[in-house]
């Protein structure tokens, strides 16, 4: 991983990394559903390397 990877982001800079709301990344927190997050105390934090694995994740190729 890269130095960036590691990067931790909050809740709205990861929503707006994401293009979703902030009340969606609560939402999928409280059902346990990706993107993996972190946790300080009360403060969620989320690793840039973990948004992207996510995004790469979720690629949907179409057959064809």
């Amino acid at each position: 991983m890269s130095p960036n990877s590691e990067k931790l982001l909050n809740e709205h800079e990861a929503a707006e990394f994401l293009n979703l709301s902030v009340k969606t990344l609560q939402q999928w927190r409280h059902l346990c559903k990706p993107p993996i997050y972190v946790k300080f105390g009360r403060s969620v934090r989320y690793r840039l390397g973990d948004l992207q694995a996510f995004i790469t994740a979720n690629v949907i190729s179409p057959i064809g």
